[in-house]
């Protein structure tokens, strides 16, 4: 998934933030910030192992 944020300085996620986006197959339903506790352990594991950055 990609995805872009626009706007001023303020405007973008710091970096540690996590955000749940619901999707369909072909747009973007909702994003929300979500709390650390509230991520799957899977997911947090993947993000450690792979990063969030696309390559």
């Amino acid at each position: 998934m990609y995805f872009t944020r626009s706007g001023s300085a303020e405007d973008y996620y710091a970096p540690g933030t996590y955000i749940k986006i619901s999707m369909s197959k072909t747009i973007t339903l909702g994003m929300e910030v979500v709390e650390e506790p509230s991520v799957p352990q899977t997911a947090l594991e993947k993000i450690q192992e792979l990063g969030t950055k696309a390559d």
